[in-house]
């Protein structure tokens, strides 16, 4: 960018009107500084004047699941079909996060050992499996539980405006839940998961937060005789029978 470009450059015909030929230091930071100007005055035009986009302003903004996000905390259209998709579509994405490649479609939520958690990408050890009838998805209102002092909602008590899905699962050893609250960002994050993606910079600290909450549930898991282990996409079950003997059999978890 030379000699009497200005520094106000509407690019409506396209970002190729910042393209320029700097040949020292301060021209590069002038020619950076314009075209960060420019990227933003075009995502702000794409999100307040972007009419003709069917595009909602929650998915403008990036967040693709953010239509099933709103569902989830509206109670005026139940269906259970679809919230069952949402909920098999979370648990492949936390499966994602664990680095367990077990399908799409499962219903029931593996939870691999957190000692072999970071061992191998295609070996795991399975510490407990909790089924799908073990998990709901509720809006956070409902997964406060009973009210107490005089039992009236916070909700009806004051201008409240749901902001957080609760992913609950119901912990039998304690006899009650654990409860893994997801926010909108958290949310479109693992449903983008399941397709096998993990920004694993942009959402360290999510990640961590739920690889925790998935540890502690591990560990609360019962021992049994078997060892149920996936390598490879491929379900085992392992065994150690008398005499020392190890039997595995497939496709049992």
């Amino acid at each position: 960018l030379q000699g009497n470009t200005p520094d106000t450059v509407d690019a409506a015909h396209g970002i190729d009107e910042i393209t320029g030929n700097a040949r020292n230091r301060n021209q590069r930071t002038r020619e950076r500084m314009i075209a960060n100007q420019i990227i933003s005055h075009l995502r702000r035009r794409f999100f307040f004047h972007g009419e003709k986009s069917q595009l909602t302003s929650l998915k403008r903004l990036g967040f693709g699941y953010a239509e099933d996000f709103s569902w989830l905390l509206n109670d005026d259209e139940p269906d259970n079909a679809r919230k069952a998709t949402i909920k098999t579509t979370l648990i492949a994405g936390l499966h994602t996060l664990q680095g367990l490649n077990v399908g799409s479609a499962k219903s029931a939520l593996y939870l691999v050992d957190p000692a072999f958690s970071m061992t191998s990408n295609r070996a795991a050890i399975i510490a407990r499996t909790i089924p799908g009838n073990k998990i709901k998805l509720l809006k956070q209102s409902d997964g406060w539980g009973e009210n107490l002092e005089g039992n009236l909602p916070i909700s009806e008590s004051v201008d409240w405006l749901e902001r957080i899905v609760i992913f609950q699962v119901t912990d039998e050893k304690r006899d009650g839940t654990v409860s893994l609250p997801l926010d909108i960002m958290t949310f479109d994050f693992l449903m983008r998961a399941a397709s096998g993606f993990v920004s694993e910079a942009f959402y360290s600290h999510e990640i961590r937060r739920i690889l925790n909450f998935l540890g502690r549930i591990a560990e609360q898991g019962n021992v049994s005789g078997s060892i149920g282990a996936v390598i490879k996409g491929k379900s085992f079950s392992i065994s150690i029978e008398d005499g020392d003997i190890i039997q595995v059999s497939e496709g049992s978890i």
